[in-house]
């Protein structure tokens, strides 16, 4: 009996590995391929290298993996037990003597897996990866050779500004009709409005100058109120030599240590609320591996029927629903209406409570009414929405 327990616990072990593996390479080509188009502006107008370009998508894994890692191990143990299930392989296991209770190991073990990726990824390479893909577009900024305005949008290439031009020369970056939204400066904001202007790069002094003409500035202070300033001649510098605002204290970029020692020092109350929940957040975020293991076998034994755009469609709800809470918390956890610790976990605890009423519904062999009225309304949709097929 130990050794076949083994044997089940390999095979287990090897089909949610796989197929959790096969699962992220796709999902993650997949977001991958949405920002192709974005980053393809870089190599086609401004000139960047294929080998800065892979750069940047290197720097942006991480922020990926937040969402791919999670999602693909729902997926993969969702599909690996719908597929057992399907196949009669968990009613043979019973047969054998192996309750549903002792097929929890394996799948265990893999979310220990996910959970160590995971948290590699929120205490090291998510920060990494940010602040190097911040500093390569500055110096793509810094070093292109020619300065591409577009006329009629908002652009947002320069840190720190938003410009709007009714018309641009491209020969001799000449503007007119021109927007200008600045938040360099935090919370004291301003915008500009000028009748023409001229854009200019200085490679020795690494910088942007702007020069406007005939305009006005409109800036709001916290606490002064409302000032507006007119102008014949104005020019806003944007250096590339330093960092466009502080950011020793943008939790976004910290790894896991620098956050936990930030909590140690004197910090402004709403700069340390947005530590403590970014705090929170890398250290939450990995455990939901362990909720997802458990609802995955139970709605894979549920919804066996679904097959795997059902399973992929049911993991997408799932995460969607758990990161609008984790959002939600965050937005009251900023605001300083819940504390923090509940605000970031509740996700956690939510879905892990719903994981094991539900896997203890399926060891029971009992149906959960609202999961199949689920599965009957997403077999109805797939069913609107399949060439060929017709309605009932």
């Amino acid at each position: 009996m130990g050794q076949m327990k083994t044997i089940l616990y390999r095979y287990l072990f090897r089909e949610i590995t796989t197929t959790f593996f096969f699962s992220f390479v796709v999902v993650t080509l997949v977001i991958f391929m949405g920002k192709v188009l974005q980053l393809a502006e870089l190599v086609f107008v401004n000139g960047v290298s294929l080998r800065n370009i892979l750069r940047l998508f290197l720097y942006l894994t991480p922020s990926f993996c937040l969402v791919t890692i999670p999602m693909s191990f729902l997926l993969a143990v969702l599909l690996t037990f719908a597929r057992l299930s399907a196949d009669n392989e968990i009613t043979a296991m019973k047969s054998g003597g192996m309750s549903l209770y002792g097929l929890l190991p394996p799948v265990l073990g893999a979310a220990c897996i996910a959970y160590a990726l995971t948290a590699y990824v929120t205490a090291y390479a998510l920060p990494w990866g940010q602040s190097s893909f911040r500093k390569l577009m500055f110096d793509f900024l810094d070093t292109t050779q020619t300065l591409n305005i577009k006329e009629g949008v908002f652009n947002d290439q320069f840190p720190g500004l938003i410009i709007y031009t009714e018309h641009f020369n491209p020969q001799d970056s000449g503007m007119a009709g021109i927007i200008i939204h600045d938040s360099r400066e935090g919370q004291e904001q301003s915008t500009i409005f000028a009748r023409e202007g001229v854009i200019r790069r200085d490679p020795e002094q690494r910088s942007v100058r702007l020069h406007l003409s005939d305009g006005s500035i409109h800036h709001i202070m916290p606490h002064l109120g409302y000032r507006l300033i007119s102008f014949s001649s104005y020019d806003i510098v944007i250096n590339f030599t330093k960092p466009v605002a502080p950011t020793i204290f943008d939790e976004r970029y910290m790894n896991f240590n620098e956050l936990r020692a930030s909590l140690n020092i004197p910090l402004a109350r709403k700069i340390r609320q947005d530590v403590l929940n970014e705090y929170h957040r890398r250290v939450a975020l990995p455990f939901a591996s362990f909720g997802f293991a458990l609802l995955g076998v139970a709605l894979g034994i549920q919804n066996r029927r679904s097959g795997r755009s059902g399973g992929f469609a049911l993991s997408i709800s799932i995460l969607l629903v758990y990161y609008v809470l984790l959002s939600l918390g965050t937005n009251l956890s900023s605001r300083q209406s819940i504390p923090s610790w509940l605000a970031i976990w509740f996700p956690n605890l939510l879905f892990t409570t719903l994981g094991l009423w539900l896997f203890w519904m399926s060891a029971q062999e009992r149906h959960s009414t609202l999961l199949e009225r689920g599965g009957r309304l997403l077999h109805e949709i797939r069913g609107r929405f399949t060439p060929g097929r017709k309605r009932a």
